[in-house]
């Protein structure tokens, strides 16, 4: 399942749970973040799903989105080209940036999620990784795959400790910035 909420959306089903339109969208939320809007994914099951929450719920893709990324705050916008202007280029194929406990002040990780888009758009790079202090000298690694869909980013976050799916997956590692 390229998301928890497809594998949720099938056990719903299989017990005859009967939803409603907040569990619905819920789920689409879900479907629709953990497959990039689709970009990640197009397998037809993950449409499937998507399309029995728009016909069954009358849920649409642009509420969803509007609910995600229309309300932005400023703070996050501002903190989001600071991201982006740290963001460089390495050697070894991938584009990268940071955030520091510091900069969120205020701000929750999820109110940034849209710079990773970005991060993994930029021409050059196989895959992104945006890495996010956290208290206690721990790290958050995320992983989206850019141009190159071929490469596994789950066994990359499965050598550092974490997992997730071929195109998007996480680890946490203790260091330092420096």
């Amino acid at each position: 399942y390229p998301s928890t909420c497809e594998l949720l959306f099938d056990y719903f089903k299989a017990v005859d749970f009967e939803m409603d339109r907040d569990i619905a969208k819920t789920l689409m939320v879900g479907l629709l973040t953990d497959t990039g809007f689709f970009k990640y994914t197009t397998k037809p099951e993950s449409l499937e799903r998507a399309v029995a929450l728009v016909r069954d719920f009358n849920i649409s893709i642009a509420e969803v989105e509007h609910m995600l990324y229309g309300h932005q705050k400023l703070e996050a916008v501002k903190l989001g080209g600071k991201i982006l202007e740290r963001t460089t280029y390495h050697e070894a194929g991938f584009n990268y940036s940071y955030v520091l406990l510091e900069d969120l002040g205020n701000l929750q990780v999820e109110d940034i999620s849209g710079v990773m888009d970005r991060i993994r758009n930029i021409d050059k790079g196989r895959f992104a990784l945006l890495l996010i202090e956290e208290p206690g000298g721990v790290w958050r690694g995320r992983l989206h795959s850019g141009q190159d869909k071929d490469f596994d980013l789950s066994e990359l976050a499965k050598k550092l400790g974490g997992g997730g799916h071929k195109e998007a997956s996480g680890f946490r590692i203790e260091g330092t910035a420096a």
